[in-house]
């Protein structure tokens, strides 16, 4: 029988290291989306299992590094991940995702993202993010 390890939010942020997963959007994957299983305990606050961050924390460590140090233009973004261009750039301009001068977007970010939105799957309409997430 496999036990069932739960750790607080702020643990699970330090523990999963993935650039990108910050606490608000853990807690987002886990009771909005309901990605990630989740409680909550009096004193602690909302808990995350540790095991399925960690393996969604590795999907998304690995999609990081098959982009890291390379850029994508707005419009091959959208053609390989199909996330419409508008967002792209609302993207960027929310420091989302980072991009240079030139308007290209940094990979690795937009590899997160794409590899994000794999897994939550959102609906039309519905934000992949927290109004308040940035870049970290």
């Amino acid at each position: 029988m496999t036990e069932i390890t739960f750790v607080p939010i702020t643990e699970a942020v330090e523990l999963a290291d993935c650039p990108g997963l910050t606490a608000d959007l853990i807690q987002q994957l886990s009771k909005r989306d309901r990605l990630l299983v989740w409680g909550e305990i009096p004193g602690q606050g909302v808990v995350i299992e540790k095991q399925g961050l960690m393996r969604l924390a590795t999907e998304l460590n690995q999609a990081r590094h098959i982009g890291s140090d390379q850029y994508i233009s707005i419009d091959d973004a959208e053609a390989k991940y199909g996330i419409h261009r508008t967002t792209w750039y609302r993207y960027k301009n929310r420091g989302v995702v980072r991009g240079n001068a030139q308007n290209l977007l940094y990979l690795e970010d937009v590899a997160f993202i794409a590899k994000l939105a794999e897994f939550v799957k959102p609906k039309s309409g519905r934000p992949l993010l927290p109004k308040t997430y940035k870049f970290s």
